[in-house]
């Protein structure tokens, strides 16, 4: 091992572990800010002083499913490469980014392996502007591009260019957009209910950080106001990872704040709670 810490600093055999942890370093994409390289290494550090028992699931998810963390790796091809080797040994690759384009890479990986994949992505931009600028703002564009691709779920959305729009608005079957201004109209959690029944099995599990509020994560590439409440989020994520099997995961675009750990622990928890969820679920494999 390098210096990277270990995810909760305990480290699996490799060959025992349920899930794979993937440092992806990747910065330079078109985002307001930069610093995305720094996340995971500081997600990772972060994860030291998170709990491994999870109250709401009343155990140790790390116990039933062990957790190997690698070294990092800062190229497309190479985290493509780990992510089907995780797939093949029956364990879930975790990507923690890096740019939001590391989620890519994991996507192609479980799209060699499986059938029928949806891809549920929690993001306030829909990463589909294709206008010459960098790859890392159209990578959807690949994803539903993918030939056993069944859908891609955009969930949060709150910003998009005027062709976004139109792609979004078409009849693409394999397109479903959740916009942010209508979930804050909404008196219920229904809409969850369509969200859930548009996910075929497996599932790669996308968040970009930016869909939380700023309350929750401070700095990331490109902020928008408003956004997921920490527990909003949470009951949500356990509602669809109880019903959908979750196949691969990836976290991206935190910028760390030098002398504040807010973002990063939540990073870290976050990751925690999904794989307690998962855990929990009984649908690893």
């Amino acid at each position: 091992m390098s210096d990277t810490p270990a995810f909760l600093g305990k480290q699996a055999d490799q060959e025992e572990a349920k899930f794979w942890v993937i440092p992806a370093p990747l910065d330079g994409g078109a985002n307001m800010a930069k610093g995305q390289s720094a996340a995971p290494q500081s997600i990772l550090a972060a994860s030291l002083y998170v709990e491994e028992y999870d109250e709401e699931i009343a155990g140790t998810p790390s116990k039933n499913a062990p957790i190997f963390t690698l070294d990092s790796e800062d190229t497309m091809s190479g985290i493509q490469e780990i992510c089907e080797a995780a797939i093949d040994a029956q364990a879930v690759p975790v990507i923690l980014g890096g740019e939001p384009v590391v989620t890519l890479a994991g996507i192609r990986a479980l799209a060699t392996k499986a059938e029928d994949l949806t891809v549920l992505s929690l993001s306030p931009r829909a990463a589909m502007k294709n206008d010459g600028m960098d790859s890392s703002i159209s990578y959807m564009n690949s994803v539903i591009g993918i030939e056993n691709m069944h859908k891609a779920v955009l969930v949060g959305i709150s910003s998009t260019s005027f062709e976004e729009s139109n792609t979004l608005f078409s009849d693409d079957d394999k397109i479903e957009p959740y916009f942010s201004c209508d979930i804050a109209k909404s008196d219920d959690d229904l809409w969850q209910e369509d969200v859930i029944d548009s996910l075929s099995t497996p599932v790669f599990l996308n968040i970009d950080l930016s869909v939380f509020s700023r309350d929750v994560v401070q700095s990331v590439g490109c902020p928008e106001p408003g956004g997921f409440a920490w527990w909003d989020m949470l009951r949500m994520l356990k509602k669809i990872i109880s019903r959908r099997r979750i196949a691969g995961i990836a976290i991206t675009n935190l910028i760390p704040i030098e002398g504040d750990l807010t973002g990063d622990f939540a990073a870290a928890k976050l990751c925690h709670k999904i794989m307690a969820y998962m855990v929990a679920s009984g649908k690893m494999f």
